[in-house]
């Protein structure tokens, strides 16, 4: 999930720059509704898993659709309409699920997720006008592996992350790097904890790049993890402690203005009962910044600038009715960003749900894509605001 840090243009560049989309779906200050793909035809549901950008008219999201399984999902919406995009057959008996894209150029795009079957595999594939075939992972530890998301710093540096699970044992946190033309797995800082996985990585830099996740502690407390790439090794960077006793804290999304304006967004919760977490490290601190309060789960963060901070997810104060969720930083406070009520009627399964974002480059509009109504039976869902 690349969040590309670029100048915002003045609104009469902007408007120049943007494509003309649908009447009901002009873009403008505030959240409006899709445009969104016509469900799949023979798909008993479908949502984004994540989106990324390189211009007004290249924008591709990727998840999954549903028959019998989960099946790999790929889409790109060239400034009018989403159209759906193959993927690579996988191999009898398996099924490829995607949770995480970037687009370095509309010709160089990598995609993330697993290889499922009888045992789940990381999965990598990458569209250099069609979707290629899996890449091989060098060094992949034994066992078990899925990556969650993928940022590229060019066509030659990037990463992606994941966990990891050998035959009888727990999550270990799974980073894996392209260089040199090749995926391999990198070395990790090793620690106390008896579990460890990653949700999301930002790379700013060759020597500047960014994880998190979750780890569990040997007294069983699950909090956050956070990981800094200096150009040479990883290591494990403390963070606040923001959960009371009981609570459990993870991380969904990271990325960075500058090497030391940095923003990492997850949830903290008791059980099934979820409020935001956002941390921020300004200069060389960690600290936990209040939210609005009004969401449940945080799954993407977009700086634009050091006061123009987006943070979206889930809405709602119940886990069984969410709906599309969004704040802004002004640099002193978060505060609620209308979006629209969720659908009336819907009960016993969230509404919809905002999973992925990313920014336009250039443009400072964002797209944010996930699922409405129900993930099993649902349709993928998006809203635009610039």
């Amino acid at each position: 999930m690349r969040t590309r840090i670029v100048s915002v243009l003045a609104a009469t560049t902007v408007a120049a720059l943007l494509p003309a989309l649908p009447a009901n779906a002009a873009l403008g200050p505030k959240w409006s509704p899709g445009p969104d793909m016509p469900p799949l035809n023979g798909a008993a549901g479908s949502e984004w898993r994540d989106v990324t950008a390189t211009s007004p008219t290249d924008v591709w999201a990727v998840g999954v659709w549903r028959n019998a399984g989960a099946n790999a999902l790929t889409a790109h919406f060239d400034g009018e309409n989403w159209k759906p995009v193959a993927t690579p057959v996988p191999p009898a008996s398996r099924r490829y699920e995607l949770t995480g894209v970037d687009a370095v150029s509309p010709t160089d795009v990598w995609a993330v997720g697993t290889s499922a079957g009888s045992t789940q595999s990381a999965l990598l594939m990458r569209f250099t006008g069609v979707w290629g075939a899996p890449a091989v992972v060098q060094g992949l530890p034994a066992g078990e592996s899925a990556l969650t998301d993928v940022d590229m710093l060019s066509s030659a540096q990037g990463w992606a992350v994941g966990r990891t699970v050998a035959s009888g044992g727990t999550a270990k946190a799974l980073i894996v790097r392209w260089n040199a033309g090749q995926w391999s797995a990198a070395a990790l800082p090793q620690d106390d904890s008896t579990s460890t996985e990653l949700n999301a990585v930002y790379t700013r830099s060759t020597t500047d790049a960014w994880a998190v996740g979750t780890r569990t502690g040997a007294d069983g407390a699950q909090d956050s993890l956070v990981l800094h790439w200096d150009g040479t090794s990883w290591r494990r960077v403390t963070v606040p402690d923001t959960g009371g006793p009981g609570e459990s804290q993870n991380l969904q999304a990271v990325a960075a203005l500058t090497a030391g304006d940095v923003w990492a967004v997850g949830e903290t919760c008791v059980e099934e009962d979820c409020r935001p977490l956002a941390l921020h490290l300004t200069g060389q601190e960690w600290t936990a910044v209040p939210t609005a309060g009004g969401g449940s789960e945080l799954t993407a963060v977009l700086p634009l600038a050091a006061d123009d901070v987006w943070i979206v997810g889930y809405g709602g104060d119940h886990p069984s009715i969410e709906f599309d969720y969004a704040e802004h930083w002004d640099g002193r406070k978060f505060t609620t960003d209308v979006i629209e009520e969720p659908p009336a009627g819907i009960v016993g399964e969230p509404a919809s749900a905002l999973e992925g974002a990313t920014i336009v480059p250039g443009t400072g509009t964002i797209w944010a894509v996930g699922w409405a109504e129900d993930p099993i039976e649902g349709v993928t869902h998006a809203i635009h605001r610039g």
